[in-house]
């Protein structure tokens, strides 16, 4: 992780990336994805879409849904889900979502042991 963040700290060489990649495939979506990478899918086909079929499938409003992300800005390849509405988290790495949830089901169980249903 450490050689990733010295690569590109501030993002520009892979903003630059993202935008020579997505002029030459005018077909694909081309997001910002992890520290390094970038996320190409068929336009439409993202993090938004995904999370619209799991909404689907479980029968739940988008008030049900917490997104946890780390690329929630635009051109971030969270950003989709941001841009439907959904209630978002931001993170810096996966430690912090790792955090963000174990403080998440420390608290849901305490309430659980609080209210007697645990």
């Amino acid at each position: 992780m450490e050689n990733k963040t010295a690569w590109d700290p501030r993002g520009d060489k892979k903003e630059k990336l993202r935008a020579h990649a997505a002029e030459r495939l005018p077909g694909l979506e081309v997001r910002s994805g992890g520290s390094t990478s970038l996320d190409v899918t068929r336009k439409g086909i993202d993090k938004a879409y995904g999370l619209k079929k799991i909404i689907n499938r479980l029968g739940i409003t988008r008030t049900n849904v917490l997104f946890i992300g780390d690329r929630l800005a635009a051109g971030g390849n969270d950003y989709p889900v941001k841009a439907m509405g959904i209630r978002c988290f931001a993170v810096d790495n996966w430690q912090d979502t790792a955090i963000f949830i174990r403080g998440m089901i420390q608290t849901f169980t305490l309430s659980a042991v609080r209210s007697g249903s645990a």
